[in-house]
């Protein structure tokens, strides 16, 4: 049996880890790549919070991704040695914040280009190959039509 969906799944594959290379590429190029997804991840989960609910701290950090708080502590003083990341040391739980530094620099903007342009490529060949789920079930032969 083949892989279901194959097509979509190869794209979103492709689309995941030409994001991961990407920020490699362009803001940890000096890392070793596991080390770069980690701080990816990081970056993207602080991203996130900051977003939707303002500063977030090293504990749910860990919590939430499932690593130790060495781990993000050790990403995180990557993040704040390139300018991408503050961390308020007042009160119990310091407060990590985005600093645009990083994300504003040449080097950002190349980054971000470069995956805006990964996201509508993927979209596109999403659009042109994505099986519906209820064709997926019909994905073999069908018997009786002649």
């Amino acid at each position: 049996m083949g892989i279901p969906r194959r097509a979509e799944r190869d794209i979103i594959h492709h689309l995941l880890v030409g994001i991961l290379r990407a920020a490699h590429r362009d803001y940890f190029s000096d890392a070793p790549y596991m080390e770069a997804v980690e701080a990816t991840l990081i970056l993207a989960e602080i991203i996130v919070a900051q977003l939707d609910d303002g500063p977030t701290n090293a504990t749910r950090l860990a919590e939430h991704l499932g690593v130790s708080r060495q781990t993000v502590a050790r990403r995180l003083d990557t993040l704040q040695a390139k300018g991408a990341i503050t961390i308020d040391a007042e009160g119990h739980q310091h407060d990590i914040r985005i600093d645009g530094a990083m994300l504003a620099s040449p080097a950002g903007d190349r980054c971000l280009s470069g995956v805006v342009q990964l996201v509508l490529d993927a979209a596109k060949a999403l659009t042109e190959n994505l099986t519906p789920p209820s064709e997926s079930k019909m994905d073999s032969p069908k018997m009786g039509t002649d």
